[in-house]
């Protein structure tokens, strides 16, 4: 019997179609780019994390991978049965995303990071990027509303300057995340 993921590289390396549990696609690629660099640790990080329906990291936990998902919001922790996921309630910020990983024990080498929390998704790739650990593979959301030359914008970081709560969390709108110019610029 073939693994979800090993389903997914039927489909080819440019298909968006994945298991119907990743938002776009995702764990088709995922596949695809562990298929050409190899794995480590079989380890994951998915934050924040909103049930299995949209999850980039189920077709990985399906195969066996180990992982640890975070998200802040009560109504998905409680909804998921976190003994079976690794599912654990936490605010993540810029601040508090590396010692989350080192409380959970998340390896340095994190074969996989999926960064989608709707707002500083950018502050907290930065602060993972300036830390100790080095994902092997990572995604992070980007407002699509903003075009690929809007330059560099982003949302503000919280915990540098003050955003009122309400505005600390995707409110339905286009007011969120970051352009993909500025996670180029943090992530070179």
């Amino acid at each position: 019997m073939r693994s979800a993921v090993e389903r997914l590289a039927a489909k080819g390396p440019g298909s968006r179609q994945g298991t119907g549990k990743s938002q776009g696609g995702q764990d088709a690629r995922l596949h695809h780019i562990f298929a050409a660099i190899g794995v480590l640790n079989r380890s994951y990080v998915e934050f924040g994390y909103q049930g299995r329906s949209t999850s980039n990291t189920f077709a990985l936990w399906k195969d066996g991978w180990n992982g640890l998902l975070l998200d802040g919001n009560p109504r998905w922790v409680s909804k998921t049965d976190d003994s079976e996921s690794n599912l654990h309630r936490a605010k993540i910020t810029s601040r508090s995303i590396v010692r989350l990983f080192r409380r959970h024990g998340v390896p340095l080498e994190v074969d996989y990071v999926s960064i989608d929390i709707d707002s500083y998704d950018l502050w907290v790739l930065r602060a993972l990027l300036r830390s100790e650990y080095r994902p092997r593979v990572l995604t992070v959301e980007y407002n699509s509303n903003f075009p690929w030359d809007a330059g560099q914008l982003a949302f503000p970081d919280p915990e540098v300057m003050s955003v009122p709560a309400r505005l600390q969390q995707w409110g339905g709108n286009c007011y969120m995340g970051s352009s993909a110019a500025a996670l180029h610029a943090v992530a070179r």
